[in-house]
């Protein structure tokens, strides 16, 4: 007995199938804006237009990568990243009118939108339509901005200039195909750019540091430093300097700050720099403020070499070789070592003990000069955002009072006046 030969699917009626279960899901998102905007009267006046609306709905957003430098993990970042913005994100119909995200605004909204602007004669007894397309063209405009600029922070936010320099650009365009009518598409398109290492002579030798920059849009913006802005006048080269940093200030800064996300870390240095706060120490040194949500949390030790600024290492707020670490030490007796052991030298230890709910070792860091230091760890504790919080305070305040009690008792006198004329 012959086999019976399986019939090839039918790929024009498969197609077909497809097309019309959009149609149908299109169709009920149709009635759902309807009912938005007062019930079943306003999808009879639409329901003439329903092909016409079919046929001009917005494309699904397409992602486009332009080299072979690209992660994989970074694509998929993106695409999730922007799905959820603009499905979270939400514009009102009209002025105190119910709200829908970006995403039905671009699916639904528009496509409605134009419909009643080539048939104005379709109108309701109550005006909402007027309030509906009431400057409507801005409204798309606002929309449409605001997720192109969302994208471009993505390669603002993700790039690291020690490994790769990334750029997301969101494209809006109308495709024309003949015979049918225009739509709205749109394109996001990814590249990635290598970093700028080099070798700057320290001292007797040399070493590898990375250029300090961003990216932005479709391009790289890299980070120059004026001589007078950290203080220096009459100089013979009073031109702009390149930064770079070493691989260890890289380090130092992301043990330190343990918890933040290395590219939000690096979108904090670039701002840092922008609004630079800097002065001179020994040794042809500077101190520059590394702040986060413009509060300080520590310094770049930084020295001029080979006509660039170059970072050298990080130190966190209380490390002894800061004002506010040289000042903590005088006021408890803690040396670097101790403060390595208390793990003070740590931002997540501070924001996830209980030094916050603990007045006088409150006191004590206020004291040195630490209390933004505070704030910010109040900050973090309090919205969590973009950081690995722990749910539970761990006791550290007792550990720190008894610690320092003991070191005070070896403390000189000339120590104890200088506290007490801080209080």
């Amino acid at each position: 007995m012959s086999k019976q030969k399986k019939k090839k699917p039918n790929l024009e009626a498969q197609k077909k199938l497809l097309l019309a279960q959009n149609r149908n899901e299109y169709i009920r998102k149709i009635q759902w804006f309807c009912s938005l905007l007062g019930g079943s009267q306003y999808f009879k006046l639409l329901e003439k237009g329903l092909d016409f609306l079919f046929c001009i709905r917005s494309k699904a957003m397409k992602i486009v990568v332009d080299n072979s430098k690209v992660p994989e993990e970074f694509t998929a970042h993106v695409k999730q990243y922007l799905n959820r913005y603009i499905t979270g994100k939400r514009a009102e119909l009209y002025e105190g009118g119910p709200e829908v995200n970006y995403r039905d605004w671009l699916f639904v909204v528009v496509p409605v939108q134009v419909y009643l602007g080539i048939y104005p004669e379709l109108r309701d007894a109550d005006g909402i339509i007027d309030k509906f397309m009431e400057n409507s063209r801005e409204k798309w405009v606002k929309i449409m901005l605001d997720i192109i600029h969302k994208a471009e922070s993505i390669g603002l936010t993700c790039s690291d200039f020690s490994d790769y320099f990334f750029q997301v650009k969101y494209n809006f365009d109308m495709e024309k195909k003949e015979g049918a009518p225009v739509r709205l598409c749109s394109t996001v398109t990814i590249t990635a750019s290598s970093p700028v290492w080099r070798q700057v002579k320290v001292g007797a030798g040399k070493r590898m540091a990375a250029r300090v920059g961003w990216s932005f849009s479709d391009s790289i913006h890299w980070m120059s430093i004026d001589p007078a802005q950290l203080g220096l006048k009459n100089t013979k080269e009073n031109r702009p300097m390149d930064v770079y940093m070493q691989k260890h200030a890289l380090n130092r800064m992301r043990e330190r700050i343990d918890g933040r996300y290395i590219d939000i870390m690096n979108h904090d240095l670039i701002i840092s720099f922008f609004e630079l706060k800097a002065f001179p120490t020994s040794g042809g040194n500077f101190l520059i403020e590394y702040r986060i949500s413009n509060m300080k949390a520590g310094y770049f030790v930084a020295t001029i070499t080979d006509q660039v600024l170059l970072i050298r290492t990080f130190l966190f707020i209380t490390h002894v070789g800061t004002p506010e670490g040289r000042k903590l030490a005088a006021i408890t007796g803690l040396g670097k070592l101790d403060q390595k052991y208390l793990a003070f030298d740590n931002l997540l230890t501070l924001v996830n003990s209980d030094i916050l709910s603990n007045e006088e070792a409150k006191g004590i860091f206020i004291h040195a000069g630490c209390g933004e230091l505070l704030d910010l760890c109040r900050i973090i504790r309090d919205s969590k955002n973009f950081w690995k919080v722990s749910e539970q305070e761990k006791p550290l305040a007792e550990k720190f009072l008894k610690y320092i009690k003991a070191a005070k008792e070896e403390i000189s006198d000339e120590i104890l006046d200088f506290w007490a004329t801080e209080e």
